[in-house]
């Protein structure tokens, strides 16, 4: 929190379908109004918190079993930075569905930042309920009976959701590309009639015998749309997905493989093949093929069944050569770092027998008219760019760190030079109080007038107010000498340390990619940009 901001109180609520917050019997109470309403109340009610300023926090339309929830992230960080000291909710439910989740921020994290935890409708004060086990016990019941509700429910619905799959009805609003909701039943799938030309196009091109990869390229230069970029042209998606435009605007040939692979493009629904082992736990895998749900025949096909069956067969054919004649395993340290300098995306790194390791852009196969098509790298000389400018940048740091060390002793004697002149300064001070004092036992004694006496006196406080202001002055000038120069030095002497730790920097062990690598980028002709985790504060000392 900045110097002069003032703390608040966060007022937090909560609304969600998902866990039943809306219903007959609840629609006004769980309302954001309702909610609303009762946490205000309770402020105006205790004049401690009603002068004190406020600020909401809402989520609406999310499930009180995850912390992944905007708002309530904000309101963390707000509290974590100070800014928040009170933190007020409805009820516990409003706050968090899990009780672990909750009693970890209860019992644990806001004594630790000291934020107040009020719950209205619980009758709970964190700021007056310490000492008292009993009521504790009560906190941590009712958030396991929250957490145990949230999880019958999610049961619940895991189960009509599997009603509706093997019924054959479509869930959740995302439709496989070549396909629109039945604008009569949205659980129904009609063809697009713009994009399942472009879906019968692929595999057209695929029973010719064409790659996956030449398919892509194809469609590249025909200036196919990608089903992202298709769906963000129809409005098929939401807002915050308009990233896809710009992520998913280039045909790859995994994109062209997931789309012959799809068994929907020959009329077959295909529902139920992810599975949650542990409801309200977010983790989820993909469920046995014998517990999957498949119907023949569901909805209009794009494809015939034997279309479908015959590209099988020219996918497996070239994904098994693939598998077996060009490819070998490999670990490599720089993984996850190599990106195009131009398309920005992650490269590829293959280990071919007849080209050897090297790092390619994903859509240099694809593109069309683009820089990426020339960008590749072999692995050697990679590493052998990478170690000799890691080389670099740590000579340089220890050069700067030399000339810091240097600044720190000098700018020592300058300080202990302004510490002798403080401490002389501060024994005057002490001085001039004990003749203060004893001015003050002459004017009890009788020996001194009352108006030399106050003469006296305010003679003695205006030295004293002078010491003070010099010795004021001469401790801003030791931080203002000294301090940046220490912190420069201790920080540079991190990188430097760093170093040490992780051994020999010329073999590019994955501990030293990850401690000093940040990002690569590769560009035509072999330029190559690296990105130092510490290369900011290097930089800031170069400038100085």
């Amino acid at each position: 929190m900045k110097d002069g901001e003032q703390q608040m109180i966060g007022t937090y609520y909560r609304l969600s379908l998902a866990d039943e917050d809306v219903g007959a019997d609840k629609a006004e109470s769980n309302s954001i109004q309702g909610q609303r309403g009762l946490v205000e109340g309770h402020i105006m009610a205790r004049p401690e918190l009603a002068t004190e300023p406020r600020q909401e926090y809402v989520d609406d339309g999310y499930s009180g079993t995850s912390t992944s929830r905007p708002a309530f992230q904000r309101l963390i960080q707000d509290a974590q930075d100070g800014k928040v000291k009170t933190i007020i909710v409805k009820d516990f439910s409003r706050f968090a569905r899990d009780y672990i989740e909750a009693g970890d921020y209860m019992e644990r994290i806001f004594p630790l930042l000291g934020v107040r935890f009020i719950s209205v409708n619980d009758g709970y004060d964190s700021g007056m309920q310490a000492g008292n086990d009993v009521r504790g016990l009560e906190v941590a019941i009712k958030n396991i009976i929250n957490a145990s509700y949230s999880r019958d429910l999610s049961a619940k619905i895991a189960a009509a959701d599997h009603v509706m799959q093997k019924k054959g009805m479509y869930l959740g609003g995302y439709r496989p590309f070549g396909f629109l909701s039945d604008p009569n039943d949205c659980h129904k799938l009609i063809l697009d009639p713009v994009a399942s030309r472009y879906v019968r196009l692929i595999f057209e091109l695929a029973l010719q015998g064409n790659r996956t990869g030449t398919i892509a390229k194809i469609l590249n230069e025909n200036q196919i749309p990608t089903p992202a970029a298709y769906h963000v042209a129809e409005n098929h998606v939401y807002s915050e997905q308009k990233a896809w435009d710009l992520q998913r605007s280039h045909w790859t040939s995994g994109t062209v493989y997931h789309i012959l692979k799809n068994e929907k493009y020959k009329g077959t629904y295909v529902g139920a093949k992810f599975i949650m082992p542990v409801p309200c736990k977010h983790l989820v895998l993909r469920a046995p093929l014998e517990q999957q749900v498949r119907i023949e025949d569901s909805h209009a096909a794009i494809v015939t069944p034997e279309e479908f069956e015959q590209a099988q067969k020219v996918v497996m054919l070239q994904h098994g050569k693939h598998q077996a004649g060009n490819y070998t395993k490999h670990q490599y340290p720089l993984k996850g770092k190599v990106y195009c300098g131009y398309c920005q995306k992650l490269m590829k790194y293959r280990v071919l027998k007849k080209l050897g390791p090297s790092f390619n852009c994903r859509f240099s196969a694809t593109a069309v008219d683009s820089p990426c098509k020339r960008i590749s790298i072999s692995e050697e000389l990679l590493e052998e760019i990478v170690r000799n400018a890691l080389t670099a940048q740590i000579k340089q740091a220890e050069h700067i760190l030399e000339i810091l060390r240097e600044r720190e002793r000098k700018a020592l004697i300058c300080f202990s030079a302004l510490e002798r002149q403080e401490e002389k300064l501060s024994a005057e001070k002490a001085e001039l109080v004990k003749q203060r004092v004893a001015l003050y036992e002459q004017y009890a004694d009788g020996n001194m007038s009352k108006e030399e006496f106050i003469r006296q006196r305010a003679a003695y406080r205006v030295q004293e107010d002078e010491r003070m202001a010099q010795i004021q002055r001469l401790r801003t000038e030791k931080n203002r000498i000294f301090q940046p120069v220490k912190k420069d030095a201790d920080n540079l002497q991190t990188v430097v340390s760093a170093v040490e730790e992780s051994g020999d920097v010329m073999h590019l062990s994955q501990n030293v990619v990850e401690t000093f690598i940040d990002r690569i980028e590769v560009f035509n002709d072999e330029r190559v940009k690296i990105h130092f985790t510490f290369e900011d504060t290097l930089n800031s000392y170069e400038e100085k």
